[in-house]
């Protein structure tokens, strides 16, 4: 997690750095952008199928004795 945390303030360093702020994305872009993240990884976690492993983590799955 702070890898990640490290590589996005990386990025924000990058673009005060390199791009003029005209060339910035608007906060309508990056919803934008975040919406279509959250509609890929729910594609993803579909194509997956991971749901016995979904079951098993949220504790509706009962377990076998």
């Amino acid at each position: 997690m702070s890898l990640l945390l490290l590589l996005l303030l990386l990025l924000l360093l990058l673009l005060l750095q390199f791009y003029p702020r005209a060339q910035w994305p608007t906060p309508a872009q990056l919803r934008g952008r975040a919406a279509w993240g959250g509609v890929l990884v729910a594609a993803g976690i579909f194509v997956v199928q991971p749901w016995d492993w979904l079951e098993e983590i949220m504790g509706m799955k009962k377990q076998e004795q």
